[in-house]
């Protein structure tokens, strides 16, 4: 027989299941909206309005870094009268800063990303919101931790249901989920569907933990910031009195170093 007549407890342990697949498919889509949509615009903008600034001031304390240590190694040549090496300081100069140098490569290339970001072109209002609809939709029919039955076929219909998510390709999104093609299966053994809540209640204690602790650090830790225009011009001139500064003292080392460079054994007799 398919129609079971459920008693009172195995009617309360699908609605509370029913309800908390509700709440981690919204959690899920949250969290993923966090990371691929959310967090990536508010990064591109942070770039673009203030990391640009501390990516040039961070690029000075290289460079001031290299000459101080270019100095130091010259002096170190001084100290035993004895000439100047200057392949081997460049070697051991450039050995020293190769991770800062890395670290310069890396930001330049997220600051150019941010960029190609900010100046794509925009989903409308509604197309955004059609994109997110469709998205929680195929979160709650196919993930497969809400799922765990689902078909390999059904997968990787996820698969590029997270893709399109992250591209904002909402053409692809229509597709996947009009391929949608499910009845969802429950089991009626008090045991199993007690089983499944406890698994669902770890789950989404998990997500909000998850996502709590991404609302705490960056990018989300700046959106107040952003939402200011004052306190970004504040910080902004703040940085740029900073840099001025390390140009400064970047000249008197650059300076100092080509003096040094003047020198020879005999000189200091």
């Amino acid at each position: 027989m398919n129609d079971l007549i459920l008693s009172p407890e195995q009617e309360r342990l699908k609605r509370q299941i029913a309800e908390l697949k509700r709440t981690i498919a919204d959690q899920i889509a949250l969290k993923d909206e966090m990371t691929n949509q959310t967090g990536p615009k508010l990064e591109a903008l942070y770039l673009s309005r203030i990391g640009c600034l501390q990516y040039e001031l961070f690029v000075l304390q290289t460079e001031i870094s290299k000459l101080k240590l270019q100095i130091s190694l010259m002096q170190s040549y001084m100290n035993q009268n004895s000439p100047i090496d200057f392949e081997k300081v460049e070697q051991e100069v450039s050995e020293a800063v190769q991770a800062y140098q890395k670290i310069i490569e890396e930001k330049a290339e997220q600051i150019r990303a941010a960029k190609e970001l900010l100046e794509a072109p925009l989903m409308s209002r509604e197309e955004t919101a059609e994109l997110k609809k469709l998205y929680h939709l195929i979160v709650k029919h196919l993930h497969p931790d809400l799922n765990p039955e689902v078909s390999d076929q059904e997968k990787e219909l996820f698969f590029r249901a997270q893709i399109a998510y992250k591209m904002c390709d909402l053409n692809e999104m229509r597709l996947v989920f009009m391929a949608i093609n499910r009845q969802e299966k429950m089991p009626d053994s008090e045991n199993e569907l007690a089983v499944i809540l406890k698994n669902l209640q770890k789950m989404t204690e998990k997500l909000q933990r998850d996502i709590d602790v991404m609302s705490k650090n960056f990018p989300f830790d700046q959106q107040e910031l952003l939402a200011d225009e004052i306190l970004i011009a504040h910080r902004q001139e703040k940085l740029r009195k900073e840099i001025e500064q390390k140009k400064a003292e970047l000249t008197e080392y650059q300076q100092y170093a080509n003096a040094l460079k003047l020198w020879k054994p005999g000189l200091l007799n």
